[in-house]
């Protein structure tokens, strides 16, 4: 096969993820490097856990304001919009969208 998407008869995805496997092979190799490597994650992972935590806190963070704005919609007393000739929907509140029972 040829053309977009291949490199020598090979979908690019291959091609790229075996080029980056012969470059860092000879690293996987280095039994020093893969030391070096291993230590600088331990030394790192108290980093990563915070950015985790710091992730997880602006989830809550937003998922808090969505359930504080449901509350409010939920609770709020509904505004219509003055009956028109128009043809705009007069029985939907102007803040949540709500259709008027009745």
């Amino acid at each position: 096969m040829s053309g977009p998407g291949f490199v020598d008869g090979v979908p690019v995805e291959q091609a790229i993820t075996d080029a980056i496997g012969k470059h860092l092979a000879p690293a996987r190799a280095n039994k020093a490097f893969m030391e070096r490597l291993g230590r600088r994650i331990e030394e790192d992972k108290p980093i990563l856990d915070r950015l985790e935590a710091m992730e997880h806190a602006e989830q809550n963070a937003v998922v808090d304001a969505a359930m504080t704005e449901i509350r409010r919609l939920a609770s709020h007393e509904h505004r219509y919009p003055k009956p028109n000739d128009q043809g705009f929907p007069v029985n939907q509140c102007l803040d949540c969208g709500r259709w008027r029972d009745g």
